[in-house]
Order: structure tokens, then sequence, then C-alpha cells
């Protein structure tokens, strides 16, 4: 539900930065890649945080590392929930593909990252640590607004295959710190194994 809620923040603020200060695509690919890092990355990933952050902080359930993948996970599926929405509905149903397969996995990576950086940051104390929530957090901007950019400017738009390889090597790096992170669980029973066809096959099923 939070995640959902700060969908609604996006807007003034990139309206904000549209008046006020100019910064807006003007289909230069400079230019534009700068805007979808900060004008989309950043601010989309700042406040796909403060779910995180809230839950991190005022809550008692964050009590093993994958946590802070979960709930960052959660987090941006609950704004790509209605981000979607947004634009499924403003496209007529053209966009339902993308945003619904490749857009959302995309998110949920990204925040990913973040929940990464706080999970280091935590074992280490903030005083020593926030540097690894930073850098986390430009990483998933950067990356966030390179996916964007091949897909929004029209140069790059030609390869805009790109973006659809880099979906792909982001799921996979997402795979890997869900890894690291269960491998490093608190509660970890290796009496008790996961069946990931069924999973796999539960999840296809639903999709189609």
């Amino acid at each position: 539900l939070m995640g959902c809620t700060t969908v609604w923040a996006f807007f003034p603020i990139t309206e904000f930065m549209k008046t006020y200060a100019g910064f807006q695509l003007n289909n230069e690919i400079f230019n534009d890649f700068i805007y979808s890092w900060v004008g989309i990355g950043m601010v989309e990933e700042l406040i796909k945080m403060v779910p995180l952050i809230i839950i991190v902080r005022f809550r008692k359930i964050v009590n093993e590392p994958y946590d802070f993948l979960l709930y960052a996970s959660v987090s941006a599926l609950g704004f790509a929930f209605i981000e979607n929405a947004v634009y499924i509905e403003r496209t007529d149903f053209y966009a339902i593909n993308g945003r619904a397969l490749m857009s959302t996995v995309a998110h949920m990576t990204f925040s990913s990252i973040i929940g990464y950086g706080m999970l280091i940051s935590s074992c280490r104390g903030f005083r020593k640590g926030w540097h690894y929530i930073l850098g986390a957090f430009l990483v998933a901007s950067l990356m966030h607004g390179f996916y964007d950019f091949w897909l929004i400017n029209p140069i790059a738009r030609e390869f805009s295959g790109l973006s659809f390889v880099f979906f792909i090597l982001t799921t996979h790096f997402w795979f890997t710190l869900k890894n690291k992170t269960i491998n490093a669980s608190y509660f970890y029973d290796e009496t008790k194994r996961i069946s990931n066809d069924s999973i796999r096959y539960f999840i296809i099923l639903w999709m189609v």
C-alpha cells in the first residue's frame, strides 16, 4: 500500500523540474540520458525507498538479510502496479506487455540494489556504512535511467533491443543478490528444499 501511494509523489516532482528548472526531455541524446538518470531514475528510486526506510526503521519484521530485498521489491511492485495502470489506461492497453512483463520486474531489481546497500550499511552501522546506501542509490538510479533511455529517446529507440538485453542481465543480477542474502539467512535449514520447477510452472500458469 505504501508503495502504491508513492507514485503520486512522482508527478509533482517532475512537474517542478520542468516548470522551474526547465529540465525535461528534448530528444537530444545527452540531455535525454541525463534526464532518464536524474529526472526519472533518481526520482523514482528515491520515492520507492520511503516505504523500505519506514519498514526497516519502525517495524521489527526485518530480521534476516533477505528481508531487505523482499521489502524493497514489495515497495517497487506497489509502485509499478499503479504506474502500469496509468500507462496502460493512457495507451488503450497497447503498453500492457512491456509494462506487465518487463518494467515491473525491472522496478523490483533496481530497488533491490538499494535494499542490498541498506543491508550492508546495517551490518556496518549507519555512521560507517551510509555511503553504501548512497552508492547503491546512485547505481540503481543509473541502471533505471539506462533502461528507460533506450525506450524514450527517438535515436536510441532504434536500438531498443538493448533494453531487453539489459533487462535480462539485471534480472540475473537480482537472482545473484537474492541467493547471497538467502545463503546468509539466520534461519537456514538444510532439511528444507525449494521446488523451483513447481514455482516456475505456478508463475507461468497465473501469468497466462
